[in-house]
Formats: C-alpha cells, sequence, structure tokens
C-alpha cells in the first residue's frame, strides 16, 4: 500500500516512469479482468491488447481520482474501475456501438494518424485540462464570461470597460480572481 501511494503521489507529479512502474505492478490483474470479462461474455471479438490499453487508460485515470482518505486499497479501487470499464466497452461492442477502441477496418485516416502518434498520458491530460475548462467557463457570471471573452480577443481594459459600462480596476480584478480560481481548479482535478 505505502508503495502504491508513493507511486500515486509521483504520477500525479508528472513523474511518467512511477506510473511505467504502476502498469508493470498492475499488468496482470489488467489481463485477469480482460479474460473475466471475456468469460462472463462469451464474446472473444476484442484482441487484448485493445483492451489492455484501455485498462491502462482507466489505471491511469484511477491515479487521479483515487482518495487515500477514504480508507480503500489503491488496488481495489483500480479493479473496480478497470473491471468497470473493461465491462463497458464489451456491452457497448454487444449492442452494435462501439465507444472507447478503435477499429482499424472502420477508423478514417485522421483517426489512424492520431492514434499512432498520440502518447495515450498526454492524450488523458489534454482531454482532463479541456473538461475542466469547460465546466469552469460554465461556472462564471455573464459579466465574468463577457470580460475574459473580450480579454481573448486582445481588448484592453479601457475598451472592454467602455463596452460593458464597468470601471477598469474591476475588470482588473476579476481577471486577477478567476486567474487564482483557474489555477486552483486546474492543479486539483488536472496536475
Amino acid at each position: 500500500m505505502e508503495e502504491d501511494l508513493k507511486l500515486i503521489e509521483d504520477t500525479r507529479s508528472g513523474d511518467d516512469a512511477a506510473f511505467c512502474a504502476l502498469v508493470k505492478k498492475y499488468r496482470r490483474l489488467i489481463y485477469k479482468i480482460i479474460y473475466s470479462c471475456h468469460l462472463d461474455n462469451g464474446d472473444f471479438r476484442y484482441d487484448e491488447e485493445d483492451l489492455y490499453q484501455e485498462g491502462c487508460l482507466s489505471l491511469y485515470k484511477c491515479v487521479f481520482t483515487f482518495e487515500e482518505e477514504r480508507k480503500v486499497r489503491f488496488s481495489t479501487y483500480a479493479y473496480m474501475i478497470i473491471r468497470s470499464r473493461i465491462k463497458e466497452i464489451i456491452r457497448a461492442e454487444y449492442r452494435g456501438r462501439e465507444e472507447g477502441v478503435y477499429s482499424l477496418e472502420k477508423a478514417s485516416q485522421h483517426d489512424l494518424k492520431d492514434l499512432v502518434c498520440c502518447d495515450p498520458i498526454k492524450y488523458h491530460r489534454e482531454e482532463q485540462v479541456k473538461e475542466e475548462l469547460g465546466t469552469f467557463f460554465k461556472s462564471l457570471s455573464e459579466e465574468d464570461r463577457q470580460i475574459l471573452t473580450l480579454k481573448e480577443k486582445q481588448y484592453s481594459y479601457k475598451q472592454i470597460s467602455e463596452r460593458l459600462q464597468i470601471d477598469r480596476k474591476r475588470i482588473d480584478n476579476r481577471i486577477r480572481y478567476l486567474k487564482k480560481r483557474l489555477k486552483k481548479q486546474l492543479s486539483e482535478n488536472c496536475l
């Protein structure tokens, strides 16, 4: 348990070697889940390596969603999350929907290029940040959205002030506050 917590902490800090060590440690568990889900479903259409990649991505997600204070072992938590994801993929395919796993026959050239060039860890981090930015932007007041939109379009504080009929000092304060809030939210949820 102590070793897992250290590897989790290092992975959260951006140490790819720590995540590789976690993958190596949980490799057998991921394959065990894959085989048990295949036997439960009686369907062997999936390539084990595709499901293994999904298991590794789920393990990576577990690293960032695991809460030590809940007094649950990481191995138990990872087992539940990975098993749930593998079963979801198999069920989706069984219903005729493919989610999360690429089929080389059905993928477009663009998808194949992204699949070959994409680092799964980097991709997951970028998707997390995009999701958090969307959540952050939706949580803003209308005034804050307008301020940020105009600032993004390279408007000066004076131009924003004239356009929105707001004092320049208030605009400066709101932008500083929103930057701090966004930085805190991203550090808590993504990094």
